[in-house]
């Protein structure tokens, strides 16, 4: 496929089931959004390694076969340290399960702003050099992204107001594990956790300065049975517990042990069912 115009900004493929790239040469330059949805036997976006460099969203979604991204975003300036170009501001990928890794220079995109990998199970290496750490959205669910991801440094990204994440260690039992130094952001203002079978508790040290956090969202702890003994954010406004059958118990309205914890926050929500908030809705991990 090869697209001519001079003037298209916004291009989305969709259902393209025998379509295996893209483009011959490059993509449009004009092109700032671009989605590229259940086409299974994609194995490039662009052969020419370029992707344009007004290019602001990217989103990839169900291209089992994908292998490769592009080797570099906007010109080549951008690899030599020129970061005029790079207006990239969403990258989104869903379901690449052959994609083996991201692109070396992810660090350098500092117009991005959310970052979204999920179910790519191929992506074994991570970026020497990290992610952007200007993000303020960041969704990985992908044990090998977060254990990395973990060691790396979260109090890393000091403009991250959401963060969410699926699995990481597998024996890891605290979170944010104290052990390792693991400190989340101060400016985090929603969080969601995911599938730690093994963890029985949240650190005290790790959410006593989360004094911006808003939104909790535990999925998929087992184990979990308290809150710490110093409870949640007093800034929290919506809590939403599932799949925790131990926190459940405890948290039965007006005499469970871990009751008096969240009695302050105006929306909670336990198995998708609302305790306080009868107009909650419940905002589950994929």
């Amino acid at each position: 496929m090869i697209y001519k115009s001079t003037c298209l900004e916004e291009l989305k493929i969709e259902s393209c089931r025998s379509l295996k790239s893209l483009v011959r040469g490059q993509l449009p330059p004009t092109l700032k959004r671009l989605v590229v949805d259940s086409c299974p036997e994609l194995r490039s976006l662009s052969p020419g390694g370029n992707l344009p460099a007004r290019l602001q969203h990217l989103e990839i979604v169900d291209c089992f076969e994908l292998k490769s991204i592009a080797g570099r975003f906007g010109n080549n300036t951008f690899l030599n340290g020129g970061l005029a170009t790079a207006c990239l501001i969403k990258l989104q990928m869903h379901s690449c399960e052959r994609l083996e890794a991201l692109p070396g220079n992810i660090h350098n995109l500092l117009s991005l702003h959310q970052l979204e990998i999920f179910n790519c199970p191929g992506i074994v290496s991570f970026p020497k050099q990290g992610f952007p750490t200007n993000l303020k959205t960041l969704r990985i669910y992908s044990p090998v992204i977060c254990k990395v991801l973990f060691e790396w440094g979260l109090h890393k990204f000091a403009s991250l107001t959401e963060l969410s994440i699926k699995g990481g260690y597998p024996s890891m039992m605290c979170f944010p594990e104290d052990e390792m130094g693991m400190i989340l952001p101060t400016s985090l203002a929603k969080l969601h956790i995911r599938d730690f079978p093994k963890l029985e508790y949240l650190s005290i040290k790790g959410f006593q300065n989360l004094t911006s956090l808003e939104y909790l969202s535990l999925q998929a702890w087992p184990r979990l049975a308290s809150f710490p003994s110093n409870g949640l954010s007093p800034s929290l406004l919506k809590l939403f517990i599932k799949d925790c059958p131990l926190l459940k118990q405890r948290c039965q309205t007006g005499k469970g042990q871990e009751w008096l914890k969240i009695a302050y926050i105006p929306s909670v929500g336990i198995d998708e069912r609302p305790v306080f908030d009868p107009e909650l809705e419940f905002e589950a991990l994929l």
